[in-house]
């Protein structure tokens, strides 16, 4: 381990740290750029501090100072937990360009026509959401995510993906994209639902039979189309979901 030697000649304490060995290392540099040193001798200052202020060695003393700012710049636990923090925020409420189109379930595709340019705008975009409109014309609060891709010319499809609900105000960017603030939606199943959830099989057959016979779907197979993109329902136990 090296020994260094102060100004009156007498050896001084080996360096303990391997920062201190290099900071003595810089000032050796510093040091022996004086004028009046002799810059074949073994001298190095021991005074770090004045000799980091003083010296006339500028590379080596802008070298320190960078060095020793990049050692008091590391985050400490509260900056990494406050960090951690805005970046689960990002995830759970992230901000999507919007479709208002139709209302749709997790797994559900919907296939339709459409000229709109602003669609290969949303296509480029990734993951946006979808929401479905009053007779008004005015969207829903909630909606899913969804990706979007071209079938064919002027055919779409959309593939949904999780419940959201739009916490923020949806604004028109420049380049025609309306863009929001959202959040999944978390289910917080109680024993009650789970009692109402065993009554969704039988209500689930009736409402698909009046659907059905009464030729309200929009093409012929819709009702079958969607539950066969849902698949099976899910048990009373999973209320959220069923």
């Amino acid at each position: 381990m090296a020994w260094s030697r102060s100004l009156s000649g007498k050896a001084t304490a080996p360096c303990s740290s391997k920062l201190a060995q290099y900071l003595l290392f810089i000032c050796f540099c510093c040091c022996t750029q004086r004028p009046g040193l002799n810059t074949g001798s073994a001298f190095v200052c021991t005074d770090l501090k004045s000799c980091s202020l003083s010296c006339m060695h500028r590379p080596a003393k802008a070298l320190f100072l960078r060095r020793h700012s990049a050692v008091r710049a590391l985050p400490d636990e509260d900056d990494m937990a406050e960090l951690q923090a805005r970046i689960n925020m990002a995830r759970e409420q992230p901000t999507l360009p919007f479709l208002v189109i139709d209302s749709m379930v997790p797994g559900q595709r919907l296939e339709f026509q459409s000229k709109d340019q602003a669609l290969e705008q949303l296509m480029e975009q990734g993951e946006i959401g979808v929401l479905g409109a009053t007779r008004q014309g005015q969207a829903y609060p909630f909606g899913v995510t969804a990706t979007l891709r071209l079938l064919g010319p002027f055919r779409w499809e959309l593939k949904a993906g999780r419940h959201i609900k739009v916490i923020g105000p949806v604004e028109e960017g420049v380049d025609g994209v309306s863009r929001g603030k959202a959040e999944f939606v978390k289910d917080e199943v109680t024993p009650q639902d789970e009692l109402v959830a065993e009554e969704l099989g039988v209500l689930v057959q009736e409402w698909r039979s009046l659907v059905e016979d009464s030729l309200h779907e929009r093409f012929k197979g819709q009702i079958q189309q969607i539950l066969g993109d849902i698949g099976p329902m899910p048990a009373p136990t999973d209320a959220g979901a069923r």
